[in-house]
């Protein structure tokens, strides 16, 4: 990319911040990521002027959105996930302690307990190891628990890259008419309702047929 287009991406996303602030992302995001976004999309898009900057812009704004909900659909079966563990640690526990209050002498599950206890808070790895559980097995009731979430995530994801493409459109189609509209003004054209130039010489002198009366 040519010194001058680096130039005016820079100045334009300045302005775009002086104008709106901050990036519209969370706390937890990365302002840099976005900015990066942005600079990507107006390079595959060079912006020719103010509304196509907002049009890049609100592009960048919906991927970035759409990127969010991808984040929460794996978010959301983590924490069912980790929510299944935590539950089968805790019965196990209560099973091994009921069978203890019966067998007093039954030390294996008292260690069991122990082992059990420390690690309900724990990692994942560490619940497996003691419940002796696939972690695939509960990924896959994470999902089930999370199925009705899942699929609303997806809707609104599909959505915003359907506005995201919507807008796409609506920048090449504005590009596309500031473009013929230059063609037309370096050909010596303009558009409907402005005079058109006519080059000297081209001008008829020929007689009228008729005198005027």
């Amino acid at each position: 990319m040519a010194d001058d287009d680096k130039k005016a991406i820079a100045e334009g996303i300045e302005k775009l911040k002086q104008l709106f602030g901050g990036p519209p992302i969370l706390a937890s995001e990365n302002p840099q990521a976005y900015e990066a976004l942005l600079t990507e999309f107006a390079r595959a898009f060079p912006p020719k002027d103010f509304l196509g900057w907002l049009l890049v812009k609100e592009m960048t704004d919906q991927t970035f959105e759409a990127t969010r909900f991808d984040r929460y659909k794996v978010l959301g079966i983590e924490q069912a996930h980790r929510d299944i563990r935590k539950l089968e640690a805790q019965r196990s526990k209560r099973t091994l302690e009921a069978h203890a209050e019966i067998d007093p002498n039954a030390s294996k599950d008292h260690n069991r307990i122990v082992a059990l206890d420390s690690v309900i808070e724990g990692t994942a790895e560490d619940v497996d190891a003691i419940l002796n559980i696939k972690g695939e097995t509960i990924q896959a009731r994470a999902f089930e628990q999370k199925l009705a979430y899942y699929k609303i995530v997806d809707g609104l994801q599909a959505d915003k890259l359907e506005q995201r493409d919507q807008t796409l459109e609506q920048l090449l189609i504005h590009n596309e008419a500031l473009e013929q509209r230059r063609r037309r003004g370096s050909d010596g054209k303009t558009i409907e309702g402005e005079c058109v130039e006519v080059p000297e010489g081209q001008v008829s002198t020929a007689p009228s047929d008729q005198e005027p009366a």
